[in-house]
C-alpha cells in the first residue's frame, strides 16, 4: 500500500503541480495591460522575441545534453530536449530542477541519483555567470564594487570546495527531497560527477554556454 501510495505521488503530483502552476498564471496575468503592451509591438518585433525565446530554450538544452555527457551520462540528444522541455513547469518552483532528473530517468532510463548532480552544476555555472557579468558591470560603472567582488570571491569558493569534494555531507541533505534517496555509495558518486564537470576540459565550455544564456 505504501509503496502504490509513493508511486501514485511521483506520477500525479508533478502534473497536479504544472495545472496549479498554469491556472495562477492565466488567473494573475493583468491580460489587459498585456494587451496593451503587444498591441505596441509590430509583427516583427512579435517574431523577433518568439526566435530569441526559442534559442534561450535551445541553448539551455543544449548546455543540459552537455552537462550529462560530461558527468559520463551519454544519452540522444532529441531525447534528452524532450525530457528537459517536459519538465519545465515545475522546475520553476524551489528545488524543482531536481524533477529534469526524474523526467530523464522516465525517458531514458537513467538512474535519478546518476543525473541529480545537474541539480548544483547549473545553479553553480548560472550564479557564476552572473556573478562575473555583475563583476564586469561593477568595475565598468564604478558602483557596487565591493558586493561585486564578495559574490564573485564567494562562487570561486564553492566552485573550489565542489571540485575538491567538501561540500560531500550536504549532499546528504537532498535525501529529505521528493523523489530522492541517495545512499552513501551514491553520495560518494554524486561527488565524482561534480568533479567531473568542474575539469578543465568541460567547466571552461558549460560557463561560456552559461554566459550566453
Amino acid at each position: 500500500m505504501k509503496q502504490r501510495t509513493k508511486r501514485y505521488l511521483r506520477r500525479y503530483i508533478p502534473l497536479l503541480v504544472s495545472i496549479v502552476l498554469v491556472i495562477v498564471l492565466v488567473g494573475y496575468a493583468p491580460w489587459g495591460q498585456v494587451g496593451k503592451i503587444l498591441a505596441d509591438f509590430d509583427l516583427g518585433s512579435i517574431l523577433l522575441l518568439i526566435g530569441l525565446s526559442l534559442i534561450y530554450y535551445a541553448l539551455k538544452t543544449i548546455r543540459f545534453w552537455y552537462l550529462l555527457q560530461a558527468m559520463h551520462i551519454h544519452q540522444p540528444l532529441n531525447v534528452v530536449a524532450v525530457s528537459y522541455i517536459s519538465a519545465q513547469p515545475v522546475s520553476l518552483l524551489p528545488a524543482g530542477e531536481i524533477y529534469r532528473s526524474h523526467e530523464l530517468r522516465k525517458h531514458t532510463g537513467v538512474p535519478i541519483e546518476a543525473s541529480l548532480p545537474q541539480f548544483t552544476m547549473q545553479g553553480i555555472l548560472e550564479g557564476g555567470a552572473m556573478a562575473l557579468l555583475m563583476l564586469i558591470s561593477a568595475l565598468a560603472l564604478g558602483t557596487l564594487r565591493l558586493p561585486a567582488i564578495i559574490l564573485a570571491a564567494f562562487v570561486l569558493l564553492l566552485i573550489i570546495a565542489i571540485s575538491r569534494g567538501y561540500v560531500s555531507n550536504a549532499t546528504r541533505l537532498a535525501n529529505r527531497l521528493p523523489f530522492v534517496n541517495l545512499t552513501e555509495k551514491s553520495i560518494q558518486r554524486f561527488s565524482k560527477r561534480h568533479k567531473a564537470v568542474l575539469t578543465w576540459h568541460w567547466l571552461p565550455f558549460l560557463f561560456g554556454l552559461s554566459l550566453l544564456i
